[in-house]
Formats: structure tokens, C-alpha cells, sequence
């Protein structure tokens, strides 16, 4: 039920962003992908040619049900990004 939930919020979180994307398609986008025990009222802080929509979403998420594993979920992320860019024959640059 925690991986649903989890779900749920990163897709709510990532519909959100792409809403209000503009903004950020307009600057360099480089994200800071370092978790160190940030939480979610950092994130008002946080430049926004440096957000990681996947390092936030994870925090989000982390506030809500304190079991979530950051890092660990950062890096599946990366897996899946890994993989995709495979079937779609991307190279990562």
C-alpha cells in the first residue's frame, strides 16, 4: 500500500511541476541530486535551476511516511532512467 501511496505522490508531485514547468524550461537546469536529511521546508530555499524534481518529490513524500528511503528510492530512479534511455536508445550525456 506504501509503494501505491508513494506512487501517487510522485505522479501528483510530477503533474504539478509540468503545470508550472514553464518557468523552469526557461533556465539552466542543473539539479543538485545530494540528499542529506533536507526536508520540505528547505525546498523555498532551494534555487530553482537546481531543483531535482525526484530528490523533492522523495522528501515530500519522506514527511509523510518517515520510512521512506531517500537515497535508495534516488537511486531506482536512476535505474529507470538508466533503462529507458536504453529502449530509446539515448545516450546519457
Amino acid at each position: 500500500m506504501r509503494n501505491i501511496n508513494l506512487t501517487i505522490l510522485l505522479c501528483s508531485i510530477h503533474l504539478l511541476i509540468s503545470s508550472i514547468g514553464t518557468s523552469i524550461a526557461k533556465t539552466q537546469y542543473k539539479p543538485q541530486r545530494l540528499y542529506n536529511g533536507q526536508t520540505i521546508w528547505e525546498l523555498v530555499k532551494a534555487k530553482e535551476e537546481n531543483l531535482d524534481i525526484g530528490l523533492w518529490a522523495l522528501i515530500i513524500a519522506k514527511e509523510f511516511d518517515p520510512s521512506v528511503e531517500v537515497q535508495k528510492n534516488l537511486e531506482r530512479l536512476d535505474d529507470m532512467v538508466a533503462e529507458i534511455n536504453l529502449m530509446l536508445n539515448v545516450s546519457s550525456t
